[in-house]
């Protein structure tokens, strides 16, 4: 049960660091357009991406914490099973905006 917690511990704590690091990107972002003289309208893309990361994390900690006690990998995995289409769902969604953001940056600055 220790490792399996663990393990769920700095997963989350890896996802809050994603969510720091999107939110940090989109500001650095944001300083950039403006320097371009470019509407900063794509750091928002990276501020909902760091939200969307936030709601996965939601559905993990939730699949997590439900079940209470985990004494054995497969039965967490179990556990998260009804809400981890969400939790995927909601990591693509993220990132799919981060590299949409990123994207679009790349193809203004090099005009």
């Amino acid at each position: 049960m220790v490792k399996t917690m663990l393990a769920e511990q700095l997963f989350m704590a890896g996802e809050i660091a994603l969510v720091i690091a999107l939110i940090v990107y989109g500001l650095i972002l944001k300083r950039l357009l403006k320097l371009l003289r470019k509407p900063p309208v794509f750091w928002i893309l990276l501020v909902l991406a760091a939200v969307f990361v936030l709601i996965s994390l939601a559905f993990h900690a939730f699949g997590v914490w439900e079940k209470g006690s985990v004494e054995d990998p497969v039965e967490l995995m179990r556990s998260l099973g009804m809400f981890g289409i969400f939790e995927a769902l909601a990591i693509f969604a993220g990132s799919l905006m981060a590299v949409i953001s990123g994207l679009l940056y790349s193809r203004w600055s090099h005009r």
